[in-house]
């Protein structure tokens, strides 16, 4: 065999150094979806999965916003139970007029909770005008995680407020802080960049998005599928879904994004698998035509569906469902998304 290089070979050569440059660049992946449909919380279970844990600072931070998210819980109950008209017992005024006039968690300055909070918060949790109107918590605005997961038994509540109290990593994943500006991870999967931007999804943070649209690999669009029947706190006659199935159109329809992977991710599932037993998905003004009754595989086929249809034919879309708070869950969603990613990137290139 000869060792003289001849023309085609320098040219196959050459067009394998391309290839070889082009698939080791970044993947960029928008996470897009209106506020509070679990963003922030994908990003880190990413960050776990990916890149690294939390560190000490990072944990102590957390440890704050956790506090802060059972104190910002309790008022917003407060206020809900009065505004739905549901009596609290006076024998808990005491514990409501001092949580109601704390001002909170200060992140720069930790001093700990203060010696009747723990008492505070549970009194109040268990009143029964208080559970009444957590009966009722779509109907104003409310911290999802406190009731679900930091108050479920008191001994969750007493780990927190404890001095030595550090959070797990499933504690961070139930965090809840509003994103603001433009947050980026950065990690590498066999040698290959991806970079994951997460932008606030409130509509205040929106105008911010278009900043990020350049050179997008893959749109990951979140959607909390049990908010169905619930409005928004920025706006609170606009239905949560309605404003989710807008924003998509939105996004799908965007010119930057014509060559670019779509998936949506149906979030919230643990939760809206709860709430169909008992709240009709026709309930959601954009959802009025639905007659599935409380059949949660017809209502999230109805849901999946009603996204689906508004996206053109030609259109790259994956849809799965996914609870972001569940390890295990995401886990497998994201082995998914960074495989489909990469063999996007193998696919453009070889076309």
């Amino acid at each position: 065999m000869s060792c003289c290089s001849t023309p085609e070979d320098n040219r196959l050569n050459a067009q394998l150094q391309t290839w070889n440059k082009n698939w080791t660049k970044r993947a960029k992946l928008l996470l897009l979806g209106p506020g509070e449909s679990g963003k922030s919380t994908f990003a880190k279970q990413v960050r776990c999965l990916q890149a690294s844990d939390f560190n000490k600072q990072e944990k102590a931070d957390f440890l704050l916003i956790i506090r802060q998210n059972v104190l910002e819980g309790m008022k917003q109950l407060v206020l809900g139970a009065d505004m739905l008209g549901f009596e609290v017992s006076d024998d808990i005024e005491d514990h409501v007029d001092r949580i109601m006039e704390m001002e909170g968690f200060d992140i720069n300055h930790d001093d700990g909770v203060p010696d009747t909070f723990e008492e505070d918060v549970w009194s109040i949790w268990v009143d029964e005008g208080i559970q009444q109107a957590f009966a009722r918590r779509n109907e104003f605005y409310f911290l999802e995680s406190v009731g679900i997961y930091y108050l479920r038994k008191r001994k969750y509540l007493q780990r927190l407020c404890s001095s030595d109290y550090v959070p797990t990593q499933t504690d961070i994943m139930y965090a809840r802080s509003k994103t603001t500006g433009i947050s980026e991870l950065q990690f590498s999967i066999d040698g290959n960049e991806f970079l994951i931007v997460d932008v606030g999804g409130q509509r205040t943070e929106r105008k911010k998005w278009i900043h990020c649209f350049d050179t997008v690999t893959a749109v990951l669009f979140m959607v909390g599928t049990s908010e169905y029947d619930q409005n928004l706190y920025e706006q609170a006659d606009v239905n949560r879904m309605d404003e989710a199935l807008q924003l998509w159109k939105d996004v799908i329809d965007c010119v930057f994004f014509d060559n670019v992977a779509y998936f949506l991710i149906l979030n919230k599932m643990d939760l809206f698998e709860e709430k169909i037993k008992t709240v009709d998905l026709n309930v959601c003004p954009a959802f009025h035509d639905y007659k599935g009754g409380n059949d949660k595989a017809k209502a999230i086929d109805y849901i999946r569906e009603k996204f689906r249809s508004m996206v053109e034919p030609g259109k790259t879309l994956y849809i799965q469902t996914s609870t972001a708070t569940d390890s295990r869950l995401i886990e497998e969603l994201w082995l998914m998304v960074s495989r489909v990613t990469l063999q996007g990137i193998v696919d453009n290139i070889f076309t």
